[in-house]
């Protein structure tokens, strides 16, 4: 089995990094050949190509930070995609504590678990988010007491 020639997650249909777009798990050394102490042979190969495709399920497709205005904006994004901007997603402001960020088909891999939001600063507040479609994510922030409250925060698109 051959390993793909380009990066799952810049493709023009993201996906995650399985083990067969590594060129699989079943390499097997030449018989008769041991490989010395410095050469990789086909356990170290297969147990790397093992982990790589679990790590990529383990860790999320986007991260991204609001500012916690009352019409929030994008100060941060990180993702697995190289080329990907805080343009190319829409944030829309629901209500007060209620936050949408969405993206066109094609930007992300296909979400595989609920989102996972966090808040930032010194007074306590709860966050919680949700997938309500392929392509967007749901925040909600309260304070300790209930009350919708616009605040930074730091979502883990999954």
């Amino acid at each position: 089995m051959a390993a793909i020639d380009y990066y799952p997650h810049d493709a023009d249909a993201p996906q995650r990094i399985s083990i067969e777009d590594l060129g699989g798990d079943q390499k097997i050394n030449e018989t008769g050949y041991t490989p010395g102490v410095d050469e990789p042979g086909a356990n170290e190969w297969n147990n790397l190509v093992r982990m790589a495709a679990a790590l990529d399920k383990m860790t999320p497709l986007a991260i991204i930070t609001l500012d916690g205005a009352a019409s929030p904006a994008i100060v941060a994004v990180k993702s697995k995609r190289t080329t990907i901007a805080a343009a190319n997603f829409t944030v829309t402001d629901n209500d007060a504590g209620d936050t949408t960020i969405a993206w066109a088909d094609g930007i992300l891999a296909p979400q595989t678990m609920e989102p996972r939001a966090y808040v930032h600063g010194a007074t306590p507040h709860i966050v919680s988010a949700t997938a309500p479609t392929a392509l967007s994510v749901r925040v909600y922030t309260t304070t300790q007491a209930g009350a919708a409250a616009d605040v930074p925060v730091t979502v883990e698109i999954w």
